[in-house]
C-alpha cells in the first residue's frame, strides 16, 4: 500500500498525468502490493516488457538486465533493498522533463 505522504510528494513534483502514470507503473510493478519494489519485481517488469512489446520496439529501448539492476540501485537511495514510491518518483521525474 502506497502512503498518502508518498502520493503527495509525487504530485508536487510532476503533472497530474505524469503522477497517474508513475503511480500506475509503480502499482503494476509492485506485484505483492506491499508498497515497495524489490529488485525481483523490477526484473519482472523488464521481463513483461520484453514479452509484451514487439521485438523491434523492445530492442529500441536498449534495456538490459544490467540496466535494470543499475536503475534499481540508483532508485534505492537508502540501500535497504526496496524502493518506495518516493524513491521511485524521485528517480522517474527527470525522465518526464
Amino acid at each position: 500500500m502506497v502512503s498518502d505522504k508518498a502520493k503527495q510528494e509525487l504530485r508536487e513534483k510532476s503533472t497530474s498525468d505524469q503522477t497517474d502514470f508513475m503511480m500506475d507503473l509503480f502499482k503494476y510493478t509492485d506485484k505483492d502490493q506491499n508498497g515497495y519494489l524489490t529488485l525481483d519485481e523490477v526484473r519482472g517488469l523488464h521481463k513483461r516488457l520484453s514479452e509484451d512489446l514487439e521485438k523491434d520496439d523492445f530492442d529500441q529501448l536498449e534495456l538490459t538486465e544490467e540496466d535494470c539492476e543499475d536503475a534499481f540501485r540508483r532508485m534505492d537511495r537508502n540501500g535497504d533493498g526496496k524502493v518506495g514510491l518516493i524513491e521511485f518518483g524521485r528517480f522517474m521525474v527527470p525522465y518526464f522533463v
